[in-house]
């Protein structure tokens, strides 16, 4: 008979974080507490298996004991919450519906690029959310989607570029050819964004709506 080997194991198997998500951290060699708080949120999400969940459920487990992902403040005395102040070049903030672990996913998913392609998403997503009134924030599949009565749209960081994807492209009318990738898909569209190209945020906006408006025939 095959030996059957057990997963991997680590000090931090007595959290409640899915099996994926412990095989990720035994397999990236973070075994304690101490180990999990050296690496940033977007480090973690990068691993196989591990998704925005086990932040969640991690976070508070680490402020109990001190401690914070990297890059993140370690707990302190609780104070009264600073006033936001939203700078005009800002993203739009999550619209009423988005989860704060998606959000929050999103957020480190574009902070970990640092380069032209985080800030191209992060136009993007502004775009997004300002085009329809709630358009929900999620995480799916390592990239930002947004939805509203279903999927709507989709962007993701490749090598060499940066691809919008609508998910129900091929039913959209596309006058000014936005369009340039998947037109051989029955279903889908995609907008490859090469370096140096110019994004036109007016004809995207028209875009986004007119896709949202399909998951409400």
């Amino acid at each position: 008979m095959p030996t059957i080997r057990p997963s991997p194991k680590t000090d931090l198997t007595t959290l409640k974080i899915s099996q994926p998500a412990h095989r990720a951290l035994a397999a990236a060699g973070i075994k304690t507490l101490a180990q999990l708080a050296k690496r940033t949120e977007a480090e973690l999400l990068a691993l196989h298996g591990f998704g925005p969940k086990a932040i969640t459920i991690l976070k508070p487990v680490l402020k109990a004991n001190g401690l914070a992902f990297k890059g993140s403040a370690p707990a302190t005395k609780k104070t009264a919450p600073a006033r936001a102040t939203r700078k005009p070049s800002d993203p739009e903030p999550a619209q009423a519906g988005s989860k704060a672990a998606d959000v929050r996913a999103i957020d480190a998913y574009l902070a970990s690029l640092g380069d032209w392609r985080g800030t191209a998403l992060a136009q993007i997503r502004t775009i997004v959310l300002a085009a329809v009134p709630g358009m929900v924030e999620t995480w799916k599949w390592n990239a930002p989607v947004w939805a509203r009565n279903g999927n709507v749209v989709a962007a993701s960081a490749m090598k060499q570029y940066v691809k919008i994807n609508f998910f129900k492209g091929a039913s959209l009318s596309d006058p000014d050819g936005m369009f340039n990738a998947g037109l051989d898909s029955k279903v889908m569209r995609s907008i490859d964004i090469h370096p140096g190209d110019r994004l036109n945020a007016a004809r995207l906006k028209a875009l986004v709506k007119a896709a949202a408006a399909l998951n409400n025939e």
